[in-house]
């Protein structure tokens, strides 16, 4: 038995070597072509595939999503943007920043933990809902960035004197000449909006206050009227406005008392003709461009129920804000400064008591201002932040954001959600104006249609899932296996957005980049400092004694009623005799009794704009600090 093992044993090698021979035999004849050239070539073919089978694994074009989020190094080349931005001081490229900003004794920033956001000039959006913080933490500290910079600034308040408290004292103290338009308040500066325009032929300037004013109207009365009667009532605006140019007193008193006149086309006409003739006083006439603005209403003369529609849809607005608290502040001469530059701050406040006859004449002045300053060269750049915006329409919105940006403006819009912004806007406006903002600070907007919307926009990550699983069973046992699943989700979920707590947002900015992109959004809460909370006390608790400087100096005339009676009898009375109603063939009038009464004597038009008072007149707020 063992000498057959053994036996068995011996004879095994050479049947192994005889199998392995004959496999051998039969595979060298189909290898044989590859051993020369051929073979190399194709070897080399099969290395260069799998090399970029493996350069594919670990590339980008594999993934399934490639949203990411800012961190560290984002957050570092924003600021060393931002920070050589604020070194330069060029109008059209501009840095701002929330926190406060400590300078060593070359004047260069040193405060790493403040939150830099590089060409503002490029349009801020801030959006957030009531109590989400977005004034608190992003629209107030951005203001009192560009004070500390020394950035001219125009600011729309709607809750005055909500930012006007935090912020009129804390200009003051850093030199700024501060001036407040604000209807209804006795510490307001006068704005007279005819003197935007050059001339009684000013017809552009006319038609924009005109459009202005009349939209606004429309929407704080949340009025719809009749298009025919809406661009009816534009042109008539603004031909009254065109007229009230040229006559004595010219301000939106003497407009309303001209469009309260009876038979307005039939005077329009007699006071053509005898301007002509020279028989008007002191040479008085209504120049060809005038009375041409006036060609629409002059050919409906003849249908009586129209032309009361269309001098009815012009006369809304005046008759809404002749009161005396409200006419004080825009009739007279204009003291607010118009042209911005240096340290120069203007707050527009609006009366939410009156707020459907202050808001058009707000947003008439913001708009008009605006225009006078970006279509003039700038040496330096000028912060326009208007918190609440879909309270005023302001239809050149878009342009100041998409064209006037490289004239040095910067503008910082705040809203509560898109669906306000579409409710003011409409729908293909509002993305426009949110797409000319290169920055946004996204809070809870308390709104699902915008929390997806916002979600949509900041895309998709991709995050890798593991799974584990157990199989058992089989003589082995239970076995364990974990494996990788790449999935993709939202950054930011809509349903996260509207869970932000108060200060938390999402901020997404052109600073925060890498090589190959821009704009990646960055996820923190903004703790304003401790230095900045001491300031924004301070300034609260000082402004009732700047309060009383600025009502000291004052200059407004007409907040008496019996002056504001008086005034408004005069200029009818001069309206009625430079206008006055055709006579027929025996010498009497047309119809009624022409006004006999004493009448003031004409005082030629000032040509002069307005202009700042005194920019050194910021010595009256010293005893106040």
């Amino acid at each position: 038995m063992v000498d057959t093992e053994q036996a068995l044993l011996a004879q095994s090698p050479p049947a192994r070597s005889t199998a392995l021979e004959s496999v051998g035999n039969s595979i060298t004849p189909a290898l044989k072509p590859l051993m020369g050239s051929n073979g190399v070539i194709l070897g080399a073919i099969a290395l260069v595939f799998m090399v970029m089978q493996i350069m594919k694994g670990r590339g980008t074009s594999g993934k399934i999503a490639r949203g990411s989020v800012s961190g560290g190094a984002e957050k570092a080349r924003a600021r060393k943007r931002a920070i050589a931005q604020l070194k330069a001081k060029k109008h059209n490229s501009v840095a701002l920043y929330i926190g406060s900003l400590r300078r060593n004794k070359q004047g260069k920033p040193r405060n790493a933990k403040a939150l830099y956001l590089p060409d503002v000039q490029r349009g801020v959006a801030i959006a957030g809902g009531p109590g989400s913080g977005k004034t608190y933490s992003a629209i107030n500290p951005l203001i009192r960035a560009a004070l500390d910079e020394g950035m001219p600034a125009l600011v729309y308040d709607f809750k005055y004197p909500g930012q006007a408290e935090c912020l009129v004292a804390y200009a003051a103290r850093r030199g700024y000449d501060v001036r407040i338009f604000a209807p209804g308040y006795p510490e307001s500066e006068v704005c007279n909006i005819l003197d935007f325009m050059a001339d009684a032929d000013d017809a552009l300037m006319a038609r924009q206050i005109a459009s202005v004013m009349n939209r606004n109207f429309a929407r704080s009365s949340n009025s719809s009227e009749d298009k025919f009667f809406a661009d009816a009532g534009d042109q008539l605006t603004q031909a009254i406005l065109m007229l009230a140019k040229g006559m004595p007193n010219p301000d939106l008193m003497t407009a309303s008392a001209v469009l309260g006149l009876d038979a307005l086309p039939a005077r329009i006409m007699e006071g053509k003709r005898l301007g002509e003739l020279g028989s008007l006083p002191q040479g008085w006439h209504i120049s060809h461009w005038v009375y041409y603005a006036f060609s629409q209403l002059l050919q409906l003369k003849d249908s009586e129920k129209t032309v009361a529609g269309v001098i009815g849809t012009a006369s809304k607005v005046f008759s809404r804000f002749m009161a005396p608290e409200l006419i004080s502040t825009f009739c007279g001469q204009t003291t607010l400064p118009i042209e911005l530059s240096g340290k120069q701050l203007v707050i527009l406040g609006l009366d939410r008591r009156r707020r459907e006859a202050v808001a058009p004449l707000v947003a008439t002045v913001l708009h008009m201002m605006v225009t006078m300053n970006v279509t003039k060269k700038r040496s330096d750049p000028l912060l326009l932040a208007i918190d609440e915006l879909p309270t005023l329409y302001l239809p050149y919105l878009t342009q100041w954001l998409n064209e006037n940006r490289s004239d040095g403006l910067c503008t910082v819009i705040g809203f509560q959600n898109i669906t306000q912004l579409e409710d003011a806007y409409k729908r293909e406006q509002a993305r426009a104006i949110l797409g000319g903002c290169a920055t946004k600070v996204l809070f809870n907007p308390q709104d699902p249609d915008s929390a997806r919307m916002f979600s949509d926009y900041l895309g998709e990550e991709e995050v890798t899932i593991k799974q584990k699983s157990r199989s058992s069973g089989g003589k082995g046992g239970a076995s364990h296996s974990t494996s990788d699943h790449l999935q993709k989700r939202p950054i930011v979920e809509s349903a996260q957005f509207n869970r932000l707590p108060v200060g938390r947002c999402v901020l997404i900015s052109p600073g925060f980049c890498r090589k190959d992109e821009t704009s990646i959004p960055l996820i923190s809460s903004i703790k304003v400092p401790k230095a900045d909370v001491l300031d924004d006390d301070w300034s609260v608790k000082t402004w009732p004694k700047v309060k009383a400087k600025l009502e000291a100096r004052t200059p407004q005339s007409l907040g008496d009623s019996d002056r504001a009676r008086q005034e408004i009898a005069i200029r009818m009375a001069i309206a009625a005799e430079l206008l006055p109603l055709p006579v027929d063939g025996e010498g009497a009038e047309a119809s009624g009794g022409r006004f006999n009464g004493g009448v003031p004597s004409i005082l030629p038009t000032p040509k002069v704009g307005a202009r700042v008072i005194n920019a050194a007149a910021l010595m009256e707020f010293t005893e106040a600090f």
